[in-house]
């Protein structure tokens, strides 16, 4: 009977030491490090306005589009998908020219009021920033942010 309790005890040792010596040491030295991705949208700026005409002509049907902000920058893309998601949805998604690796994804949303609301981001995913299109008191705007707020990566 001893022997099964001293069998227990070794037993019981020898899975703490081996569950101890496991456990990683090389932590990065700060969170930081994980999320390090150059910007991509470094030129422009932390919020620009964009006019409600020029996200209605992006649903124009034309493949080269050009999206002009308020700050007078205006964002050239190609336009390679279209999709309508249901009767009140419609989807374009934009490769940006003027931004290597960049897509913009603006929808365009018909409200049972009859108005029109749109929504969007601009993107890479190797990069460290994103753009989302919001909406204040009636009018759109760029606002920059961090990229892991958008998407999982």
């Amino acid at each position: 009977m001893n022997y099964r309790i001293a069998f227990g005890c070794m037993l019981f040792w020898t899975c703490c030491s081996l569950l101890s010596s496991a456990q990683p040491t090389d932590y990065p030295a700060s969170s930081q490090e994980i999320f390090s991705k150059p910007s991509l949208f470094s030129q422009l700026p932390d919020k620009a306005g964009c006019s409600t005409a020029s996200l209605k002509d992006l649903f124009s049907g034309s493949r080269e589009v050009i999206l002009v902000l308020n700050s007078g920058i205006s964002l050239r893309g190609e336009i390679t998908a279209s999709v309508i998601q249901n009767p009140s949805v419609k989807s374009v998604n934009i490769r940006l020219t003027d931004f290597p690796g960049a897509n913009c994804t603006i929808s365009r949303i018909n409200m049972e009021d009859g108005s029109v609301q749109y929504a969007g981001r601009m993107l890479s995913v190797n990069h460290g920033d994103a753009m989302l299109l919001s909406r204040e008191k009636g009018k759109y705007f760029f606002v920059k942010t961090t990229q892991r707020f958008v998407m999982t990566e």
